[in-house]
């Protein structure tokens, strides 16, 4: 079934990577599936510096996902984040509303993670750490 927020999701992702020669484009379907969630991955990958993207949850994209500051509820006058983007368009592609693709990680952003740590059995914090990462950019978890 298709969802108009996976696919402005899959828009945003095509119009910001497609310049890179290992982004591999999306289908604008507004379909979830593994083909998106690999885009996710590969996207994370392109703009956090992992050599050689795959699309891949592997070991060394995971270590990156740990190395990364936490993120804790931002000022609507800050700037977009690109990785706030990417975590809003996970959040869209898992089924919880992000408000926006926006870049800033805001009120309905917060509490669409506090949701998805309550559903996944995670410490509810609303801050984006590794296991928020992990658990939108993984099909292996819920």
């Amino acid at each position: 079934m298709s969802d108009q927020f996976v696919l402005q999701a899959q828009k945003y992702l095509n119009n910001t990577y497609q310049n890179n020669s290992q982004w591999v484009m999306l289908t604008e379907n507004g379909n979830t599936g593994t083909a998106m969630m690999e885009g996710l991955v590969r996207a994370f990958q392109l703009q956090n510096g992992v050599p050689n993207a795959t699309g891949y949850l592997g070991p060394y994209t995971v270590q990156v996902m740990k190395n990364l500051p936490t993120i804790s509820k931002m000022d609507p006058e800050d700037d977009a984040d690109p990785n706030v983007c990417l975590i809003q368009c996970a959040l869209f592609c898992k089924g919880y509303h992000a408000g926006g693709i926006t870049g800033i990680y805001y009120t309905n952003g917060v509490n669409a993670v506090k949701e998805m740590q309550s559903d996944g059995s995670i410490e509810v914090t609303g801050t984006i750490n590794w296991k928020v990462w992990m658990g939108l950019f993984s099909l292996n978890w819920f």
